[in-house]
């Protein structure tokens, strides 16, 4: 990702999200793994956010 600046500072904040469904059930395959993707990708763009890899799992997605 890349650094922002400012007058007297540089910086570079980056987050590591993970979301697990209860009991780490196996429900993000097909249709549901490109709706959660397709969503997260939509609040991104919709609020400005930047997103570096966005990685949907059987079990978990990572941001």
């Amino acid at each position: 990702m890349k650094e922002q600046h400012t007058k007297h500072v540089t910086y570079n904040i980056a987050y590591h999200f993970v979301w697990c469904p209860k009991y780490r059930k196996d429900i993000l395959q097909g249709a549901v793994a490109q709706f959660v993707g397709s969503e997260i990708r939509r609040l991104y763009e919709t609020n400005g956010w930047r997103i570096g890899t966005l990685n949907v799992q059987e079990d978990h997605v990572h941001l």
